[in-house]
């Protein structure tokens, strides 16, 4: 998948890489893309641009198990070194989450959509970044690794 896919090849790629190498978490994954696009959104683009990292990321959350979203291995960015058998001491995890849109339009006071070029005075959502991904502790904390933790919001008007 290229770095400059549209987010809908992404999500594409990553719905057939799940329906060919873990068939229950791709029906897991549908049901997130009906409920919740904006999380399954985000959980593909992470997936995808830890594919192009050469990071070899894998689905570690199975059905019922929970736990980090990908379970990844450091290449340095080689994609010789992803040919290799990853050492154990490279691991990592990632874990994906996502900032609903409307309640990051109401903290930060800027408008979900841009009109009339946009810009204006906002407020900063870092209180509201940082109790999500305190949240993601339980679910990272049996992993003895580096964990970072991708947050997602869809609000246009803060790219």
């Amino acid at each position: 998948m290229s770095l400059y896919a549209t987010v809908e090849e992404l999500v594409s790629s990553y719905v057939d890489y799940l329906t060919a190498v873990y068939p229950e978490s791709q029906k897991m994954f549908n049901r997130r893309l009906n409920d919740d696009k904006e999380a399954a959104t985000a959980e593909a683009i992470v997936f995808g641009v830890l594919q192009n990292l050469h990071a070899r990321p894998e689905v570690n959350e199975l059905p019922g198990t929970g736990g980090a979203d990908f379970l990844c291995a450091a290449t340095g960015g080689s994609p010789i070194l992803a040919l290799r058998e990853p050492d154990p001491a490279s691991r990592f995890v990632v874990e994906v989450t996502s900032l609903d849109s409307a309640s990051v339009s109401n903290r930060s006071h800027l408008p979900n959509e841009i009109v009339d070029g946009g810009g204006g005075a906002f407020d900063l959502i870092t209180s509201a970044i940082l109790a999500k991904a305190k949240k993601k502790i339980p679910q990272l904390k049996d992993h003895p690794m580096p964990s970072p933790t991708f947050a997602n919001s869809a609000d246009l008007s803060l790219t």
